[in-house]
Parts: C-alpha cells; sequence; structure tokens
C-alpha cells in the first residue's frame, strides 16, 4: 500500500471505531428509520446525523434473543420464521413506535448488536412472549425442530 494513503486510513478507522464507541457508550433513541428487516432477530437502519458508510443500511441483531430461520429446509420452522419475520416488520416498521438501543456492540459481519426496545419494552420479551423466538447469549443454538416438537407436545 502506498505510503501516501496509511495516514488516511488511519484516520477513517479511527472515525468509525469512534461511532461504534459512541453507540455503545450512549442509547440511540431518535432518528431511526428501519428500512428492511431480514428476520426476527435481524433488521437493517438508516441513522440519521451520521455518514452514510456508518450510519445508511446498518444491521442491527437483536442481543439475546434467537428466532426461527427463513433459510431452512424444515417447512415448519421456516413457516414460523415468516410468522415471526411479519410480527416484527408490523413492530419495527411502525411509524408511531419509538425504537432505542442499548448496550450497543460491533457484532459479526459489521451489524450492530444491540437491546431493542419498542416504546419503552423490551423487542426480545415481546417475541418471546409470543413463543417466536428463545433467549440466546451465544453458545450452542437450540434446534428449532426440538423447539417446536416440545411446544406441540406440552413438556
Amino acid at each position: 500500500m502506498k505510503e501516501v494513503y496509511r495516514p488516511l486510513i488511519a484516520l477513517l478507522l479511527g472515525f468509525i471505531i469512534f461511532v461504534f464507541a459512541s453507540l455503545y457508550c450512549y442509547e440511540i433513541t431518535n432518528r431511526i428509520t428501519v428500512i428492511r428487516v431480514y428476520d426476527g432477530d435481524t433488521f437493517y437502519v438508516n441513522i440519521d446525523g451520521y455518514p452514510p458508510i456508518i450510519g445508511s443500511n446498518i444491521g442491527i441483531r437483536v442481543n439475546g434473543l434467537d428466532t426461527p430461520e427463513l433459510r431452512t429446509r424444515n417447512k415448519a420452522e421456516k413457516a414460523l420464521g415468516y410468522k415471526t419475520k411479519a410480527l416484527a416488520q408490523s413492530i419495527l416498521t411502525n411509524p408511531d413506535n419509538v425504537l432505542l438501543f442499548s448496550n450497543a456492540q460491533r457484532g459479526k459481519y459489521f451489524r450492530i448488536v444491540a437491546d431493542v426496545y419498542v416504546n419503552g419494552t423490551n423487542y426480545a420479551d415481546i417475541l418471546i412472549a409470543s413463543n417466536l423466538a428463545y433467549r440466546y447469549d451465544g453458545g450452542t443454538k437450540k434446534s428449532w425442530i426440538n423447539i417446536i416438537k416440545e411446544w406441540f407436545s406440552g413438556d
């Protein structure tokens, strides 16, 4: 790499680290527009007031939550995944709802992992209460096939 570009790249990386550090230290409470919901625990936002490289089309992964996958061969899990996505879309894209991100951290795939609150209620709790998610804090994920079987067997 040419020596001329190194200070520029270092400055850009420093700026990006500063912005993500500020996201961790402060709650993001306003000017958030949900532009796309991928599934129940991942969605994309635009955050006004930030440069497009770090404030446009930013992936948000909901902290402490796992929802059914959309890309699976299991038809029951896929159907539950689409039901979860529909509920997520109705909640997250409703302009009357106020979203707040707390405890934001940098996760895989350049996403922000954060606790998400909707009108003061923990979004993860909403999905868990609807039997569309379970608590997940890393490690080995549970099999949705087994979870669905447990729900229908009553165990």
